[in-house]
């Protein structure tokens, strides 16, 4: 993670001497398996009580906690923070098939999400994400639906452009939601994790799969069901209660859009 970080500032010292534009996309190792000690953090976790594995971990998550600092106070010795727009964000919910280094019941990491990562419950595809541009954003709290996917339309058309003509229609421009100037974003979304889901937000529906060709390659039990399911996220973020068989106009009309989807 230090390294990463060191080559990370490095690339940016010539363009901020130049006071060009610059781009840095920077996706650390960490904290993904293997789990590995950071020696600079992991003593005070082994002295907490804390086993080796979750110790390793928890001193994962601080290495990287510090190189996204000595990001942000880089820019600020640059005397550039307030002009950077900064986008920080995970690819998936969090593991939580219980691997042998955490504690507790399987499924329950992401709480009050359901299950995690390889699951098509909001504990897999519903990520945090924060967006920091003090010249331009108001901080807040964000309803907006998006997907990572609408990065690429949206940030083209920071740099007034729009995407040409063979890029897919994929990738929606939601500059306005990425900037917290608007508080809809997205009609729905489609995710795609162990089985097919759509949600409006409001609703999300699941499509009927047991995931058992993707348990098989990644050994993550899915918890998904053979039935369909609906859920209010509005009144139950956890997906406890499948509310498809007394919403099926809501299960017809989220299906629709599924199988248009799945037609492109």
């Amino acid at each position: 993670t230090e390294a990463l970080t060191l080559e990370a500032l490095k690339t940016l010292e010539d363009p901020i001497r130049r006071k060009q534009p610059f781009y840095l996309y920077f996706a650390h190792y960490s904290n993904h398996t293997p789990i590995q000690r950071d020696e600079r953090f992991i003593r005070k976790y082994l002295d907490a009580g804390m086993d080796e594995q979750q110790a390793r971990y928890a001193s994962m998550v601080e290495g990287m906690d510090k190189s996204l600092g000595d990001v942000l106070d880089y820019l600020e010795a640059k005397g550039i923070a307030d002009d950077t727009i900064i986008l920080f964000m995970s690819d998936n919910g969090g593991l939580a098939a219980e691997p042998e280094w955490r504690d507790g019941k399987p499924h329950t990491q992401n709480s009050p999400l359901n299950s995690g990562k390889g699951s098509a419950y909001e504990g897999g595809v519903r990520e945090p994400m924060i967006v920091s541009w003090p010249a331009q954003v108001k901080p807040g709290v964000s309803d907006a639906l998006v997907s990572q996917v609408d990065l690429y339309a949206s940030m083209a058309s920071l740099m007034g452009k729009t995407l040409g003509e063979g890029a897919g229609p994929d990738s929606q421009d939601h500059l306005d939601a990425f900037l917290g100037k608007d508080l809809k974003g997205r009609d729905y979304v489609v995710e795609v994790a162990g089985s097919l889901s759509v949600s409006d937000g409001e609703w999300k529906y699941i499509a009927p799969s047991n995931g058992a060709a993707y348990q098989k390659l990644t050994n993550i039990e899915l918890g998904n069901s053979k039935e369909e399911q609906l859920y209010n996220l509005k009144q139950d973020i956890g997906e406890k209660k499948n509310l498809a068989a007394e919403h099926p106009e809501i299960v017809a009309k989220l299906k629709a859009i599924l199988e248009k989807e799945k037609a492109k």
